[in-house]
């Protein structure tokens, strides 16, 4: 007819009949409308399906090294990490810092160790060797921690790609790990051996283990930056 709004020729016979209708305008309208909430709420369901099946994938650990990977993309893509990274002045006074730092920890902490291990200062207290150096150690060890920060946000993805440094990451985590164990149970025996000139075998084999592990660190740390 004339004059009336015609419906799609994939509309089935039903809708063809309601669309014909006397009041044929208003119907169409109607069904329309219908349809375009319920198409509306197809795709929010499809959508939620394909967040949820997202998320699922994640846990995977290909997908898991992926999205850690895009993360450090995006961290090191920050305004001040690229102008860090392309600095030619702070980047190296940087990691300057950082090579301090760390000579702050070795020094006392190996002072510490061979004192432990009863290889040296087997005459001095081991007290009053902790009591005198580990205080450098402690503010070495803060700036070792955030001048490293800065230097791995300036460079997330090569440090992440570097086996080198996760094998740092790990000695680090297996260093503090047998200081706090030798600070929680066998420095609560001190006053039974700290005069000794050979600590007991719980001492020194947290003196020995120590010396392994950040030279460890040492050794991985330079051969991250030199393969960076």
């Amino acid at each position: 007819m004339a004059g009336e709004t015609q419906p799609p020729e994939h509309v089935s016979l039903a809708q063809r009949r309601l669309a014909i209708s006397p009041d044929s305008a208003t119907s169409w309208g109607i069904w329309r409308k219908s349809t375009v909430r319920w198409n509306a709420r197809c795709l929010k369901i499809r959508d939620f399906a394909y967040i949820g099946k997202r998320h699922i994938a994640c846990v995977s650990p290909g997908t898991m090294s992926a999205t850690i990977l895009e993360y450090c993309q995006l961290l090191q893509d920050m305004g001040w990490a690229t102008a860090l990274r392309e600095s030619q002045l702070m980047f190296p006074l940087i990691e300057g810092l950082h090579l301090l730092g760390l000579a702050f920890i070795m020094g006392p902490v190996l002072m510490l160790d061979f004192r432990l291990a009863g290889m040296a200062w087997r005459d001095t207290p081991v007290s009053k060797i902790a009591k005198t150096f580990v205080p450098y150690s402690l503010g070495g060890g803060a700036v070792m921690f955030a001048s490293g920060l800065l230097l791995f946000c300036a460079e997330a993805v090569r440090c992440y790609k570097s086996g080198w440094f996760r094998i740092k990451l790990i000695l680090l985590v297996v260093a503090g790990a047998n200081a706090l164990y030798f600070h929680m149970k066998t420095q609560s025996t001190w006053a039974t051996w700290d005069t000794l000139s050979v600590p007991p075998p719980e001492a020194r084999r947290a003196g020995i283990l120590s010396m392994v592990f950040w030279t460890g660190v040492i050794f991985a740390g330079r051969w991250t930056a030199y393969n960076l």
